[in-house]
């Protein structure tokens, strides 16, 4: 009966990815014209995002735009903070503050670098074999952030670092 079992499996994973790899992305996807960004919003979103934030969230977005000026100023967080700050610092590389009005004490080139940084600092720590539910923040986390990050900062011409990402 495992004799069977093995072979079956055996079989299964020996003819799957052949299926796997026939995938074709539609013509006109950012997958298929090697456009980033693309985790979430693709770069055509990005001046509608940046209308709706300066035409109905200016303050909010000011505000957010503080907090992470301060947040770029220190070192690494820690924990699940870390995620979150990785994610804002590349949203803000992806968005430009200076492009919606906001006022900040860096520019964008800090918040992206400083993003690399942080998706540096989750990635070198990221073990899977540890991940379970108790921590639902590493379990996705672990490898989503870093993606959004190398996603989002992919145009911008940050530190050799990183590379580490890609």
């Amino acid at each position: 009966m495992k004799t069977c079992l093995v072979i079956a499996v055996s079989l299964f994973l020996t003819l799957a990815p052949s299926e796997v790899g026939a995938y074709t992305p539609p013509s006109q996807s950012p997958l298929t014209k090697k456009e980033h960004s693309r985790i979430f919003f693709t770069e055509e979103d990005l001046s509608s995002i940046r209308q709706r934030i300066s035409g109905y969230y200016k303050n909010e977005f000011q505000q957010f735009v503080d907090i992470m000026d301060s947040v770029a100023s220190g070192s690494s967080t820690s924990g699940y903070q870390l995620y979150f700050d990785t994610r804002n610092l590349s949203f803000l590389c992806a968005i430009d503050p200076a492009s919606v009005g906001a006022n900040s004490s860096k520019n964008r080139q800090v918040y992206c670098d400083k993003a690399v940084e942080f998706a540096l600092n989750i990635s070198s720590s990221c073990e899977d074999s540890r991940h379970d539910f108790a921590n639902w923040w590493k379990k996705g986390g672990c490898k989503m952030t870093p993606s959004i990050s190398y996603d989002w900062t992919y145009k911008e011409p940050v530190s050799k670092l990183y590379f580490g990402l890609a």
